[in-house]
C-alpha cells in the first residue's frame, strides 16, 4: 500500500527533497526540533530554485565553505546562481534591513562587499538559521520584524525561507511566526523502542490543502528521501 502524494508532489522533489514549487511572494518557515535536516532541505531548495533560473541569496552564520561542502556531499553542484553570505553575525543589520523594507544600507554593505549587488536583485532569500539571529530579541521587535519580512516579500517579490530550531525562540514568538508565515514545513522525530522514525509535517501552505498525515522520511547520501510505504500497526 502507498500513501497518496497528490498534494505532496506539488511541494517536494522525491529524490533529495526540497521545495520545488512555492506560492509566489511567500514566506516559508522550515522547523526542526534539533539537527541538520532543515539546512539540507534549505540547500536542496536553493539548488532547485537555481535550476529554475532564480537568483538565490543564502544568509548563514556558518562559513560559505561549510555550506558548499554539505551541498557537494549531497551532489548539489552549483557554480553560479546561489550567493552565500557566510559567517554572518550581524543580527542588527538583518533587523534593520527588514524593518526598512530592504532600503537600509547595513545588509547591502555586506552584499556589495561580497560583490553580490543589491538585495533587490534576488528572487529567493534563505536565512539559515533564522532563530539564531533572534534568540534575545524582544517580542515586539521580533513581531515587527516578521511583519516587515511578510510585507517585503509582497512588495519586492522576494521569496523568504526561514529555518529555525524549535524551542530557541520563546514560545510566544514561535507561535506568532507560525501564525503569520505563508507556509510551515516541520521535520519531527519519534522513538519506537531503540529506533528513530523521522516525519515531515506540513500544517499549512498557502494555496494548497493541508496533508491529512505526517510523512516518514530518511536521510541518505542522496539527501532527504520519502518513505512512501504505508506503515501498519
Amino acid at each position: 500500500m502507498f500513501i497518496s502524494f497528490s498534494i505532496l508532489e506539488k511541494l517536494m522533489v522525491l529524490a533529495g527533497i526540497g521545495i520545488k514549487e512555492l506560492p509566489s511572494k511567500s514566506v516559508i518557515l522550515v522547523e526542526e526540533e534539533l539537527g541538520p535536516v532543515k539546512s539540507i532541505f534549505a540547500q536542496r531548495t536553493a539548488f532547485n530554485m537555481v535550476q529554475k533560473d532564480k537568483k538565490v541569496l543564502y544568509i548563514t552564520y556558518r562559513s560559505k565553505k561549510e555550506i558548499l561542502e554539505e551541498m557537494y556531499f549531497f551532489q548539489l553542484y552549483l557554480n553560479e546562481g546561489i550567493n552565500i553570505l557566510g559567517d554572518f553575525r550581524d543580527n542588527v543589520a538583518l533587523v534593520e534591513v527588514v524593518e526598512k523594507e530592504f532600503n537600509g544600507q547595513s545588509i547591502n554593505y555586506y552584499l556589495k562587499n561580497n560583490k553580490f549587488g543589491d538585495i533587490f536583485d534576488f528572487d529567493v532569500c534563505i536565512i539559515d538559521t533564522f532563530s539564531y539571529f533572534f534568540i534575545d530579541t524582544k517580542f515586539d521587535t521580533f513581531l515587527s520584524t516578521i511583519e516587515s519580512i511578510m510585507d517585503s516579500s509582497r512588495k519586492n517579490s522576494i521569496m523568504f525561507i526561514l529555518t529555525t530550531d524549535m524551542g530557541i525562540i520563546p514560545e510566544k514568538g514561535e507561535l506568532a511566526l507560525r501564525s503569520l508565515v505563508d507556509g510551515v514545513v516541520q521535520f519531527r522525530s519519534t522513538y519506537t523502542g531503540n529506533k528513530l522514525i523521522r516525519y515531515i509535517n506540513i500544517p499549512k501552505m498557502r494555496g494548497v490543502l493541508p496533508l491529512d498525515q505526517m510523512v516518514p522520511y530518511k536521510v541518505t547520501s542522496e539527501g532527504i528521501v520519502l518513505d512512501v510505504r504505508e506503515r501498519v500497526g
